[in-house]
C-alpha cells in the first residue's frame, strides 16, 4: 500500500473521480433509483463541515469528529439530521439518488428492521457519523454514531409509527474528513399495516452520550399485534454472507445493477446464510475494486487495487482508496478557484493543501482540507 503522495496528485485524482466513490445503500426495504446503472452507493452531496457547523476543524480521527459534531449539533438550531441536510444540501433533494415516483411500494420486514449495506459489511467502519430513519414525518431511529454503535447496518425501527406510513427515508452523514458525505435513500411504503413479528427478540440499540436533541430514544417501542406465522427470524449474531470469489472487472469500470430476483434482503428462508445480499463481494478478494477502500486503521481487506487503479492515502492513518491513475498537472488552481463543473474544460488540480469539491453539476471549487 502506498503510504504517502503529494497533495497535488491527490487533488488531481479527486478531480477525476468526482462524487462517484460511495460507501453504502439501503437494501431492505429496496429503493428505486433515478439511475439504476450508476453507482448506487454514492453520496448525494459534500458539505463543508467547519463552515456549516462551527465549533471545530473536524480533521481529527473519525470518532473524534463524530463526538465533535454531536456536541456542536446539540447547541445548534437544527432539530434533526433531516433538518440539517434539507437546509444545507444543494444537490440531494428529497431522496438523493433514489426516487419514489412510479416505484412499487415496499414493506418493512416482519422483524421490524431495515438493512444498510456496503459490500460485505454494514456501515463503513471508518466513516463515523450520525444517522436517522423517518417514516413519513415521524423519526423512528436515531444514533449519533451509527458505524460505531450499529456496524452491521441492521437498524430496528419503531413499527408503531411505520405501520401506516407511505415513505421511509434514511439519512447518514459520514464525518471522516471536514468535507461531510451525505447519504440519503427513500423507499415508498404500502401504508397498509406493515406488521412486526412478536416472536422476534428485540435487537439492542445504543446511542452516544451526546444525542441529537428533540428526538426519541433509539430503542424502538415495539407494539405486540396478534401473533402471525413469522417469515423471518434474525439470530442474535450479525448476518455474514457466504464467501464468493471476486473477479476484477474490466476497465473502465461500470457498476452492475442487481437482478430483480434478488430484491429482498434478508431472504425469506429458514437459513438466511443461503442467500447473498446485494451487492455481493467478500473481503477475501485478493485485490480491491475501483473506488473501494484499500487501507486505513482497522481495515482488514485487500490493499492492492485492480489494474489501472492505485491505493491512495486520502486521510492519513484512517482511510485509503483505489483511485484511477492520473498525470500530475504542471499548473494548479488557487484556493476558492473553480476547478470543475459542466462545460468546464481546464484539466488542472488544486494547489497543495486543497481539494476540488463539487458544489453542484455546474460548479466545483478548490477548498482547503
Amino acid at each position: 500500500m502506498r503510504s504517502s503522495t503529494s497533495s497535488a496528485y491527490i487533488a488531481a485524482l479527486l478531480l477525476c473521480v468526482g462524487t462517484a466513490a460511495g460507501h453504502g445503500l439501503l437494501v431492505d426495504p429496496k429503493p428505486s433509483w433515478v439511475n439504476p446503472n450508476g453507482d448506487l452507493t454514492a453520496y448525494c452531496d459534500l458539505l463543508d463541515g467547519p463552515n456549516l457547523l462551527p465549533g471545530g476543524p473536524y480533521n481529527l480521527g473519525p470518532e473524534d469528529n463524530a463526538n465533535m459534531f454531536a456536541k456542536n449539533f446539540k447547541a445548534s438550531p437544527y432539530m434533526s439530521l433531516r433538518d440539517f441536510v434539507n437546509k444545507n444540501s444543494a444537490t440531494c433533494g428529497a431522496c438523493g439518488l433514489t426516487t419514489m415516483v412510479g416505484s412499487t411500494p415496499q414493506s418493512i420486514n416482519p422483524a421490524g428492521t431495515i438493512q444498510w449495506k456496503h459490500d460485505d459489511e454494514g456501515f463503513v467502519e471508518t466513516h463515523n457519523g450520525p444517522c436517522e430513519v423517518w417514516c413519513d414525518d415521524s423519526i423512528v431511529f436515531q444514533d449519533d454514531n451509527c458505524p460505531l454503535h450499529e456496524p452491521s447496518g441492521l437498524l430496528r425501527v419503531d413499527m408503531d409509527k411505520c405501520r401506516k406510513a407511505k415513505s421511509l427515508v434514511i439519512y447518514w452523514l459520514a464525518l471522516h474528513s471536514p468535507q461531510w458525505q451525505v447519504y440519503l435513500n427513500c423507499v415508498a411504503l404500502g401504508g397498509n399495516g406493515n406488521s412486526i413479528d412478536p416472536s422476534v427478540p428485540p435487537i439492542s440499540t445504543s446511542s452516544s452520550p451526546n444525542a441529537t436533541k428533540n428526538v426519541p430514544s433509539t430503542k424502538a417501542v415495539i407494539a405486540t399485534p396478534k401473533p402471525s406465522p413469522p417469515s423471518f427470524k434474525p439470530t442474535t449474531t450479525s448476518y455474514t454472507p457466504s464467501p464468493t470469489s471476486f473477479k476484477p472487472p474490466p476497465t473502465p469500470y461500470t457498476p452492475t445493477t442487481p437482478k430483480p430476483a434478488t430484491t429482498r434482503y434478508p431472504p425469506q428462508s429458514t437459513d438466511p446464510r443461503s442467500s447473498t445480499p446485494y451487492p455481493s463481494t467478500t473481503r477475501q478478494s485478493t485485490v480491491a475494486r475501483p473506488w473501494q477502500q484499500c487501507g486505513g486503521q482497522g481495515y482488514k481487506g485487500p490493499t492492492t487495487c485492480v489494474l489501472g487503479f492505485e491505493c491512495i492515502v486520502l486521510q492519513p492513518v484512517w482511510f485509503s482508496q483505489c483511485l484511477a491513475h492520473a498525470p500530475v498537472p504542471s499548473k494548479e488552481f488557487d484556493t476558492w478557484e473553480q476547478c470543475g463543473g459542466r462545460g468546464f474544460t481546464k484539466s488542472l488540480a488544486c494547489k497543495a493543501g486543497n481539494v476540488c469539491v463539487s458544489r453542484n453539476d455546474f460548479f466545483s471549487q478548490c477548498v482547503p482540507f
